[in-house]
């Protein structure tokens, strides 16, 4: 079992939804941020990195990877639908909501 830390320094933000991949999990958090975490041997779980993919704090309620682990699908909790690279996900930085990211209203 694994324990997730929480990704904000104030604690504002918790993990929604977690989904697995290849080299660790996914988590959907409170604040709009989705954070990336790899296996590491000794330690368990490293966040390898984190990114806003909506500017105004909505909830991330859904993900999907594709097969290929190529494309994220986030549902967010204001009808948004989003879809991003996620094997650029190297390139988002914390606080702008990446440009490759697609949305749809639902």
């Amino acid at each position: 079992m694994a324990v997730v830390p929480s990704s904000s320094s104030d604690g504002s933000s918790s993990a929604e939804i977690i989904i697995l991949y290849s080299k660790g999990i996914i988590c959907g958090e409170t604040c709009g941020t989705i954070s990336v975490y790899e296996k590491v041997v000794k330690e368990g779980l490293k966040k390898v990195s984190s990114f806003k993919v909506d500017k105004n704090g909505a909830k991330v309620c859904g993900l999907a990877l594709s097969a290929n682990e190529e494309v994220l699908v986030c549902i967010l909790d204001n009808n948004h639908l989003l879809n991003l690279p996620f094997q650029h996900r190297d390139l988002f930085k914390l606080d702008e909501v990446p440009k490759e990211v697609v949305c749809q209203v639902l």
